[in-house]
Order: C-alpha cells, then sequence, then structure tokens
C-alpha cells in the first residue's frame, strides 16, 4: 500500500471517530484496554514505522483512546473499541506534568522574554497548571495540555519570606530618650510592646531599637524588661521647666500647658533660635534625637523640635511684705521636711525631701524619683503651691512639695529673713 493509500485509510479512520485519547494508566498495554494520550502524538500505518518514527499518516491529539492491538512496543489505538486505528510509539505520550504557582507571576509570549523578564503580556494566578513545554528553564504552562499556554520564569514563583528582625521583645518594656536614662532606668518615655524590631544603635548597657530598618528609635536597658504584659502604665517625661510635657503611649505626647519649638534638635538641646510655641494638647511623635523630640499634630509629619526637659526661663518669685517686727509663729504640717525660705531667691531645706518630675506628681505625692539632701537651693519656678528647686541658679531641677506627702511633722517657718532667728515681742505701754 502506497503512502497515499495509506493516508486516505487513516483519514477515514479519524473520520469514523477510531483515533481516541483518554486519562489512564500510561502502560496499559492489554487490547481493549484505555489509552491516554496526554499529548499530541504521530499515528503511523505499520508498527514498524511506529519504531522507527517515520512515514507519519496522521496525528493523535490528546484524550482517551482504545487499545486494539499491540506488537513490538507499539500500540494500534483507535476511538472505537475494537476497531484498528493507527500506530503510535508510547515513547510520544509525554507524561502529563503539573506545575504549581504559589504566587501571581507574569506571563510572556517567548522563552525569551521569560527569561528577560520583559514585555510580559499577562499575570498567571496562584493554582494547579500543566507544562506544555520548556526551554532554557524557562516554562509554558497551560490549564490545557493540548494547547499551549504563556511562559513564565520560574524565579518568579519564589516567595521572599522578610529578613528576620535582629531583636526580639517578649513582653511590654520601657524605651527611654537616651541610653544613659535606660541604663539608669530613669525618665521613660513610652512602653514598647511585644514583637520583632530592628537594632539601630547599640551603647554600654542599652541598644536602641526601632520597628522601621534604618530609623532611630527609643532606647532600652539590655537585660530587662518591664512592666508585665498584662500591664502597660502611662509614663511620664521629666516636666520641671516651663513646658510641663508627659509622654503616653503609642509613639504621642502630650504637652500639658506649653512647650517652646525649635527648627533643628540642637536648637532645641541649647534653646536657642525658637521658632514659636506648641500650645496644650497631644501631639505624634515624629522623630527622637540627642534626647530631643519633634511633634506634630499630623502622624507621620514633620513637626517642629522641643527640649522634654524644657529651656530656662525667668523665674517668677515673690517678695513677701516686710514686717516691722517679725515674730515667730509656729505652723503645724504634714510634712517629711522643715523648710525655710531664706530669702526670694533661695530655699534651705533642713533636712532632706522628696523629688518628683512634675508639680502635680510633686502635689499628688505620685511617682517620686528621689531626695533632696539639706542644704540651699534656688528657685526655678513656683507652680500651684509646689516649687521647682536646683543647685544651679537659673537651671530646672526638680518638684518639691512644701508641704510634704506623707509624715505628718510640726513645724517652725520662720519670718523670711536672710538669717532667720527667734525673735520676742515686748510691747511697751506709757503709765
Amino acid at each position: 500500500m502506497n503512502r497515499k493509500l495509506k493516508s486516505l485509510v487513516c483519514a477515514a479512520a479519524i473520520a469514523a471517530g477510531t483515533f481516541v485519547l483518554i486519562p489512564v494508566n500510561a502502560q496499559a498495554s492489554a487490547e481493549g484496554s484505555v489509552y491516554e494520550l496526554n499529548s499530541t502524538v504521530k499515528g503511523y500505518y505499520t508498527s514498524e514505522d511506529a519504531s522507527d518514527k517515520k512515514d507519519a499518516v496522521t496525528e493523535y491529539k490528546s484524550g482517551d483512546y482504545y487499545i486494539y492491538k499491540e506488537a513490538g512496543g507499539m500500540l494500534n489505538i483507535s476511538r472505537v473499541k475494537g476497531e484498528p486505528g493507527a500506530w503510535i510509539n508510547p515513547k510520544d505520550n509525554s507524561p502529563v506534568v503539573k506545575y504549581t504557582l504559589i504566587k501571581e507571576v507574569s506571563a510572556y509570549l517567548s522563552a525569551e522574554n521569560a527569561a528577560a523578564q520583559k514585555d510580559a503580556v499577562k499575570k498567571y494566578g496562584a493554582g494547579e497548571y500543566l507544562i506544555f513545554k520548556a526551554a532554557d528553564g524557562m516554562i509554558n504552562i497551560t490549564k490545557d495540555i493540548a494547547a499551549p499556554g504563556a511562559w513564565i520564569n520560574p524565579k518568579e514563583n519564589v516567595i521572599v519570606k522578610p529578613a528576620p528582625a535582629e531583636f526580639t521583645l517578649t513582653s511590654n518594656t520601657f524605651a527611654y530618650l537616651t541610653a544613659e536614662d535606660a541604663v539608669a532606668k530613669k525618665n521613660h518615655v513610652k512602653v514598647y510592646g511585644t514583637g520583632d524590631y530592628f537594632i539601630y544603635k547599640t551603647a554600654e548597657g542599652a541598644i536602641n531599637i526601632t520597628k522601621v530598618k534604618g530609623q532611630p528609635g527609643a532606647w532600652i536597658k539590655t537585660g530587662t524588661v518591664t512592666p508585665p504584659a498584662t500591664t502597660v502604665p502611662a509614663t511620664t517625661v521629666p516636666a520641671t521647666t516651663t513646658p510641663v510635657t508627659t509622654a503616653a503611649e503609642k509613639n504621642t505626647y502630650t504637652v500639658t500647658t506649653s512647650a517652646i519649638r525649635y527648627g533643628t534638635a540642637d536648637d532645641a538641646k541649647e534653646g536657642k533660635n525658637p521658632v514659636g510655641t506648641y500650645g496644650a494638647g497631644t501631639y505624634f511623635i515624629y522623630k527622637t534625637h540627642n534626647s530631643m523630640i519633634n511633634i506634630s499634630k499630623v502622624k507621620d509629619a514633620p513637626g517642629s523640635w522641643i527640649n522634654p526637659a524644657g529651656t530656662p526661663a525667668a523665674t517668677t518669685t515673690t517678695k513677701a511684705a516686710e514686717t516691722t517686727k517679725p515674730t515667730t509663729t509656729t505652723k503645724a504640717a504634714t510634712t517629711q521636711t522643715t523648710t525655710t525660705k531664706s530669702d526670694e531667691y533661695t530655699y534651705s531645706l533642713s533636712s532632706s525631701a522628696v523629688r518628683y518630675m512634675t508639680a502635680e506628681d510633686a502635689r499628688t505625692g505620685e511617682n517620686p524619683v528621689g531626695t533632696y539632701s539639706a542644704g540651699k537651693y534656688f528657685i526655678y519656678k513656683t507652680f500651684n503651691g509646689m516649687v521647682n528647686i536646683s543647685r544651679v541658679k537659673g537651671e530646672p531641677g526638680s518638684w518639691i512639695n512644701p508641704a510634704g506627702t506623707s509624715t505628718t511633722t510640726t513645724t517652725t517657718k520662720a519670718a523670711e529673713t536672710t538669717k532667720p532667728t527667734t525673735t520676742t515681742k515686748t510691747e511697751t505701754t506709757k503709765p
């Protein structure tokens, strides 16, 4: 039978539905069993031609077929069970290889474009696909093995996990503006919650950690974690000068009176070149630097710099009225200390006094930060009956409560003279 006749016979067989493919065991060879073609293969007139892969007379598309006969490892398959078809070489029946996209990737018209990752024509979403073809490490994937799809670059089918953070907090921790404060565990300005952080800077006994890599955060003491995770107390910042301020959680800062604004952190540190003032209210912390804070009414937007410790301000003093004949008076008070005002600029402590960061703390007796020993001090400021005193004239110190807050003692308040003494008033009458 010549080649033309072979072609006519095969064409007639195909038209009659003699050729078929079906997903089944690719190794099945029993006559009458179902055979699955996973891809398009060539059909031959004889088993010898199929074995030699020469003189193909037709093509079978993927699908389910019946095995009519087997000879020499070659198969005669047909769409109709029990009827002859054409011979195929099972080696041409490529197995179906599934490919899973774990993320959305770009799809390209050619393997070259996929390799160069240029001129993408569409996106393939995550899911199961079939490999239609592979070339130079690139893959053509499709949902229908009988039809080509688009090319992808397997390098894009990778989920890059973020690099692990450099530091992990396992419980809530006090954070401070400076490494020195962190080591001393004083003047905390916020509480860092549990989670992963980046290390911005290190110092002896403290580290500066942040949520944004490369940007400064706040300092924490190494090896110490406070307070317990179940309690997140409010925190305070020293308020020893004109702007009495407190820092709250979640990167906010509350100005309770007013705060002087500066254009740079250095100006705020040195108290020079003020540009205005911030009124009382809550602000967002934009940045910290060298113990200074940049605060703003708009979250994540820069504002002006303030000095949490304040800036020197004129001291308001009240000079007591002069008395012609000072007398010794006795006044009961609830106090820890016996205090004596000797003039309008100095304040004498005859025994130790509890120190506070804010006038309000001094008034309520909450959050003490230490004690002042007996001696003479300069009055920096007074507020609501509380007094801010310092060893250096014109510089802020800590607040004390002249009336005290704990033990009850009886103290003697001398007249406001340079050297308070006890005098006796003697009245002389004319006989």
